[in-house]
């Protein structure tokens, strides 16, 4: 692949020229590269990630148009420099999901305030909870509320935590992806 600088004949062009070399204009540049090789229809892999990738830029265009998540998407692709626009940091939700951290939690008992780390860009729909116990019955849930600093997410435990027993955080984000995460007590 090269690049093309200070060449009148070719500045801005696009497109194949014979069967061997392609143009392409990407960011004020115009780039040279041999003709991309039809590979097939790929492996059942290769096929639901390009599906995935399909509902990603649905979701994205969906998205951007979208009045609440259309200026979420671009105030938070402003502050990103690995991001070029909104769309693309779209379609980078779409396909990855929350991540989430360690669980601070003082002791299992009712009203015990628990602290749980939970991130995504641009940000998290919400946080919930579960109080399992040691036979992996829900006992109790609940949402969380977010902190400050915009990675820790708090809960009070309505419960008292059994022997045996975790909890269960699940972190939601914009177009729909859950993350869970359990926690031994």
């Amino acid at each position: 692949m090269a690049t093309l600088k200070k060449n009148l004949f070719l500045q801005g062009a696009s497109g194949m020229l014979g069967s061997q070399l392609v143009y392409r204009s990407m960011n004020g540049q115009t780039i040279v590269s041999s003709r991309p090789v039809g590979r097939g229809k790929g492996s059942e892999a290769q096929q639901r990630q390009n599906m995935r990738f399909r509902y990603a830029t649905s979701f994205a265009k969906q998205a951007i148009a979208n009045e609440v998540l259309g200026p979420i998407y671009e105030a938070a692709a402003a502050g990103i420099t690995r991001v070029r626009n909104a769309y693309s940091l779209a379609v980078t939700d779409y396909l990855r999901a929350p991540e989430i951290g360690d669980l601070i939690l003082p002791n299992g008992a009712v009203g015990s305030r628990a602290l749980v780390e939970a991130y995504e860009d641009p940000q998290l729909a919400k946080v919930g909870f579960d109080i399992i116990g040691e036979d992996e019955r829900v006992i109790s849930s609940g949402e969380a509320t977010p902190t400050d600093n915009g990675i820790q997410w708090e809960f009070t435990l309505t419960q008292d935590i059994p022997e045996g027993g975790s909890i269960r955080v699940k972190a939601y984000d914009l177009p729909g992806n859950v993350s869970t995460k359990s926690f031994r007590v």
